[in-house]
């Protein structure tokens, strides 16, 4: 017999496990929609499953040097640690009340990027939310740094 046959308190335990897994698997791995624009699509498609771009950032850098507004979600902190060249730093929690400084057009290309993609993965969907349309989540900033074309 085995232990959690005896114990009930086990039992539930492992019952409550086995129904909260999924929920927190698909809490960890929200991923954002890709739309049909190629160079999105190839960016977005270069992401893991947690939103971030992780192992080939190339197709983001070209959208990056393609002229897409780049903004740092971190805090102000880790931006003066080290940040992109040329990005702006709107931290992911300012993002509503600052979403004058993105720019009037909804359409333009925002790039947007964090520690390992988690908080740039919630700037993307608060700015789509709030009516933009073509918002990557380049992921961690030492990734794409360390994929930066040359």
């Amino acid at each position: 017999m085995a232990i959690y046959d005896r114990d009930p308190v086990m039992k539930v335990g492992i019952a409550m496990a086995v129904v909260a897994l999924p929920f927190l698997l698909a809490a960890c791995n929200q991923g954002g929609d890709v739309s049909s624009m190629p160079l999105r699509e190839e960016a977005e498609g270069a992401a893991s499953s947690s939103e971030s771009v992780g192992m080939n950032e190339q197709p983001v850098w070209r959208i990056i040097n393609q002229g897409a507004l780049l903004v740092d979600v971190r805090s102000d902190k880790e931006f003066n640690a080290g940040h992109l060249e040329g990005a702006v730093l709107i931290p992911h929690t300012e993002i509503e009340e600052r979403v004058a400084e993105f720019g009037e057009s909804k359409e333009r290309s925002i790039v947007v990027y964090c520690k390992v993609g988690g908080r740039a993965g919630k700037a993307k969907r608060m700015l789509e939310a709030l009516g933009f349309t073509d918002v990557i989540n380049g992921g961690g900033y030492e990734d794409l740094l360390s994929n930066k074309p040359e």
